[in-house]
Formats: C-alpha cells, structure tokens, sequence
C-alpha cells in the first residue's frame, strides 16, 4: 500500500492534467488550420471549454468505488443476442443499425457494412482490471458480426479505441479503418487493409459511402501526459445511392455544430454521445449537458436523433439507465418530434 502523502499527490496530479491542458495549447502552427497547435490540436473557435472545478477532487478518487456499482438491468434494456441477431438478418438490405452498447454500432448503408468505435471486450482501461468495465454484455459478440467493410473511430479514449477488440475482429485484411490524425499508431501493428487518417474536413469515399471527419468539442488523452497529442473527431457518413446521411459524435456544445449543419447537414440520423453529463462541471468541454446535446442535434438539422454512450459502464455520476428517458425529455422540451427521437435497446435494430 502507498503512503496516503502519496495517493493525495496522484489525485492532486491527476485532476490538474485533465484540467490543465485546457489552458495551455500552444501556439497555432503557421500554416496550419487553427486546430492545429505546437503542442497538438485544439476545440474550434466558439467551444465550451473545461476549466477546473472543486467537484473533481471527490470525481476522481470516487471512480474506483464507483465501478463497483452493479445496478439491476431494467426490463427491456437488452435484447437478447440471438434475437439481436435475428432481427438484425430480418431486414435484409435496408439501410439499418444496431446499437451494440455505449458507443459502439453496426452500420449497413447502402450495401457497405460499418462498424463505429468498437468496443466489444470487458475494460476500457489501460491496467484492466483496474478502471471502467462493462455491466452490459455487447448486443453481438465479436465471433457473431457480419463480415465488416469499414471501422470508423472517433477518437483514442479506451471505450472508443480499444486495440483488444480491434485484435480480435476477423479478416482484417479486408477492413478499411477510418480515424483522426496521429491515431494510426496504436493499431498500425494489425493487419487492415489500410488505416486512413483524416483531418478536420478531410473526405474519403469507399464503395457507395463517402465519409468526412469533422470538428466536435472534445479532447484525447491515453494517459496522464498525452492530453490532445492526437486529433478527436465527428463523422458524417453519406450514402452516395440512397442519399442518407449520418453523424455520430461525442462532445461538448460549440458554435461549430451550426456551421456544419448548415454546410453538411441536413442528417437523416444523428448518433450523439448523451452521458456522462454529471457531475456538469468535471464534464464541461467534454460532453454536453442533456440539453445542449439535444440542442447540437437541432443545430445539425437531424432529422432523427439516438443518444448513444449511456446504460453500459460507468463513467460520471449520472444514473447508469436514465440517459435515454432524459434525453427524450430534453429533446420535447427543445422542440423536437416525438417520432423523431429513437431511443433503442441495446441489441435493437432500426431501419433509416
């Protein structure tokens, strides 16, 4: 056991590097688009920004307690996987996706079949078993997925990039791997077919689907020194025969989500990360309040809205299965159709 001079020191170290980096940037390279700094990359112009907080001094030292929280599952939350997969098979070709837990999807657009941050293993944590772990089995295991044409990853978190699951997933010399600029490295070592970094704004088609990454409001970090090394981003998908258009995001609110709706939307499905949004002030510049992510789906001009990210691990001090419920409220509140906020099971299917 460490001294407790030492354990207070590591909190103390731990709080002010995730605070920290927030105030000290870097400068912007020259010639390079704003996002860009000497020191990594940067949130747009307009965005919420962490700032500390004294809520982070019980936050952090109560994760470890935390994880050890295993609330009952509520009714109806989980499919059961063969159903899953059943009702996955049922509907044949259509443009259709299941939610497999947290942020992880399974994407058939027009004939090409996408898998966005996948994380399908039990941790999510650099030293397992120490760290956030799944309390909801995935809704397909990795032996059960279709053959996968495309991995989309949003940014180097351990729930969104997890090399364990990347490791394991079939016939990666057949998988194209699409993800922001300096992520390459953590997986260079598996076999893909290629691994394409992208930039803000940079566009890439495979087959009928076009794919652009995108600003969101956010951070990357794999540990306590690393904070912003490596891009983060959104990415809208564009199925060039049917039309439909989507974009899965997690972050925090900004003045860019206007911007690109105006530029890039109007989205037929808008896959948002909705939790963890408490405590609001640990969260700030990093996931958005309940409302203002209904309120990034309004700016985006979605036309249809899933909050994803919530009911499978535990990672604020919200409550691990109201996510959705609230998300919907906030979404009335704001305005948005009823019909237009879908809410799924982990394992359920939906056509768009």
């Amino acid at each position: 056991m460490y001294p407790i001079g030492i354990k207070a020191l590591f909190i103390l170290i731990t709080i002010f590097s995730y605070f920290g980096c927030s105030y000290h940037d870097g400068q912007q390279v020259p010639g390079k688009p704003y996002h860009h700094t000497e020191n990594g990359f940067r949130n747009p112009p307009g965005s919420i920004e962490a700032e500390f907080s004294w809520d982070a001094v019980w936050f952090f030292p109560s994760r470890p307690f935390a994880q050890l929280w295993n609330p009952e599952i509520p009714e109806g939350h989980v499919v059961e996987q063969k159903e899953a997969i059943r009702r996955w098979n049922a509907y044949g070709d259509q443009n259709k996706l299941i939610w497999i837990g947290h942020m992880t999807a399974l994407i058939q657009l027009d004939g090409q079949t996408i898998l966005i941050d996948p994380w399908l293993t039990k941790y999510a944590a650099p030293i397992p078993p120490f760290g956030p772990h799944r309390k909801i089995q995935p809704g397909i295991n990795v032996e059960d997925l279709p053959p996968i044409d495309t991995i989309v990853i949003s940014h180097n978190h351990y729930d969104h990039l997890s090399v364990d699951t990347l490791e394991i997933i079939p016939n990666p010399e057949e998988i194209s791997v699409i993800l922001p600029l300096k992520v390459k490295q953590y997986i260079d070592h598996i076999p893909f077919k290629e691994i394409i970094e992208m930039d803000w704004y940079d566009t890439v088609r495979r087959s009928a689907v076009k794919f652009t990454a995108l600003p969101v409001v956010h951070f990357s970090a794999r540990s306590l020194w690393d904070r912003n090394e490596t891009l983060w981003a959104g990415f809208a998908m564009e199925g060039l025969s049917s039309g439909k258009k989507l974009f899965y995001m997690e972050g925090d609110y900004g003045e860019i989500y206007k911007e690109i709706g105006k530029e890039y939307g109007a989205f037929d499905l808008l896959l948002i990360a909705s939790a963890p949004a408490e405590p609001e002030s640990v969260m700030k510049g990093a996931h958005c309040k309940i409302d203002m992510c209904a309120q990034i789906g309004i700016d985006l001009r979605a036309k249809n809205m899933i909050p994803l990210h919530w009911g499978t691990i535990i990672l604020g001090s919200d409550d691990l299965y109201e996510t959705g419920q609230k998300f919907k409220e906030a979404a009335l509140k704001k305005g948005v159709n009823k019909k237009n906020i879908w809410i799924l099971a982990i394992g359920e299917t939906t056509v768009f």
